[in-house]
């Protein structure tokens, strides 16, 4: 087992004795992606945090891409030299939320989403936009080399 999975696993073990804590749906996706982009130090940071690992945790309405859509997207950005790109439905999943850059901008429905993926990721607050993208995209002026999304399904 690794380092990233055992952390994990250790602070099930402890949330367990929680009877406050909820333990049904527990997404670990979000936990091992923290681990594995923002390194063991940040994810044990999160995890000290009760408030930030039970939002980690969290099904939530969100969807995590499979890790070879994540690379698809990361070889489509290369081949396009994208600089700029613009997620109009960003969640804590999103691709451009783990490969954020200073020229990116994201649109988030859901204010506490957006929150959480500041708090977590340490992204800029001014590049996160709460709304609705479908008023937020008519407003834009800015031109963007890629628009990339995994939006919600119904």
């Amino acid at each position: 087992m690794d380092e990233i999975t055992e952390l994990i696993n250790g602070k099930l073990h402890e949330l367990r004795r929680d009877p406050k804590f909820p333990m049904s749906s527990l997404n670990l996706s979000i936990l091992k992606k923290i681990g594995i982009s923002c390194g063991t130090e940040r994810l044990k940071e999160i995890l000290n945090d009760k408030y930030l690992t039970k939002e980690a945790l969290s099904g939530g309405w969100y969807t995590v891409a499979p890790e070879w859509l994540h690379h698809f997207i990361q070889k489509l950005v290369s081949y396009q030299d994208a600089q700029s790109i613009l997620d109009p439905w960003a969640n804590r999943g999103s691709y451009l939320t783990w490969n954020f850059n200073p020229d990116s901008k994201a649109y988030c429905i859901d204010s506490e989403e957006k929150a959480f993926i500041n708090s977590v990721l340490r992204i800029d607050e001014s590049k996160i936009l709460v709304g609705d993208p479908f008023d937020l995209i008519k407003k834009e002026k800015t031109k963007f080399d890629l628009v990339i999304s995994f939006p919600p399904s119904a």
